[in-house]
């Protein structure tokens, strides 16, 4: 049995082992490759192609498993408008139009600005 100190390292080689296997020439790996890369993601409770994980909780909160809606309450923080939530409000950033608006003004001026030419004296 190896030492407890050690059991980082033991994990640290399934996973770099898991790793060459499924890289293994580029393409797919073998029924024998896949076989131990499921048998090393078991043993060592790795996640690999092969292998998953889920979560079970242990406490049954609902027996019945009939669903019901619930009404969640979502307070915003303060000085936070409600268009920021999606559906409350305009839906596009009023601050982005002014953006938009802003710069095209600037352009228009730009190209008006561009075709009057003071009349330069001679003399």
């Amino acid at each position: 049995r190896p030492e407890a100190s050690n059991e980082a390292l033991r994990e640290r080689w399934a996973r770099t082992r898991v790793a060459e296997l499924a890289d293994w020439n580029g393409g797919e790996p073998t029924d024998a490759q896949r076989r131990e890369i499921t048998e090393l993601g078991l043993h060592y409770s790795l996640l690999t192609r092969y292998t998953s994980f889920i979560a079970v909780h242990e406490v049954v909160v609902n027996p019945s498993g009939e669903g019901r809606e619930v009404t969640q309450p979502l307070p915003l923080p303060n000085g936070v408008n409600d268009l920021a939530v999606e559906g409350m409000g305009a839906g596009d950033e009023p601050e982005l139009l002014w953006l938009v608006a802003g710069v095209l003004l600037a352009m228009g001026l730009l190209a008006v600005r561009s075709r009057v030419v003071p009349a330069v004296s001679r003399g």
